[in-house]
């Protein structure tokens, strides 16, 4: 029997390395629970501020062996260092800032989204409320990813 979670994944596809940078732990559990139902296999990390953030994208201290994850996607209201301080931290190292973010946020204000694109965020999404609305998001992001950053190798 096929199971209905992954019926649509590609075959061939590796797992893709997902960074949640997120500080609320009921916001974790919806991520979690939706890419586990989503499209790609994926080996998702998560960190609570910006700060381990970066230690995680950097490679530094307790996350030395950890491998660069493919994407971020980062919430812009945390502790210690907020996600508008990551993405300039981002975009001013030249080894970090080709990985895509995606801004995940409850935040609607003009001015942070602003803010993210001009810090070169990939995309904004604002976090819906409920878990149907969250498998939405999550299809969008998956999306994202094989429609923009892993064009289709041509044939």
């Amino acid at each position: 029997m096929t199971d209905p979670t992954t019926r649509d994944r590609p075959e061939d596809s590796d797992p893709v390395d997902i960074l949640l940078a997120e500080d609320n732990p009921n916001d974790v559990e919806m991520t979690e629970r939706a890419f586990e139902k989503g499209k790609f296999l994926n080996d998702l990390h998560v960190v609570n501020d910006g700060v381990e953030a970066l230690a995680f994208l950097r490679q530094e201290g307790e996350y030395a062996d950890v491998s660069r994850p493919d994407i971020v996607l980062l919430d812009l209201e945390m502790p210690r260092m907020d996600g508008l301080e990551v993405l300039a931290e981002l975009e001013s190292d030249d080894d970090l800032s080709t990985i895509p973010v995606v801004v995940l946020t409850s935040s609607e204000a003009e001015r942070d989204v602003v803010e993210s694109y001009r810090h070169n965020a990939n995309a904004y999404l604002t976090k819906p409320v409920g878990y149907q609305e969250f498998q939405e998001i999550v299809r969008q992001i998956e999306s994202f990813w094989f429609d923009v950053v892993k064009l289709p190798t041509e044939e």
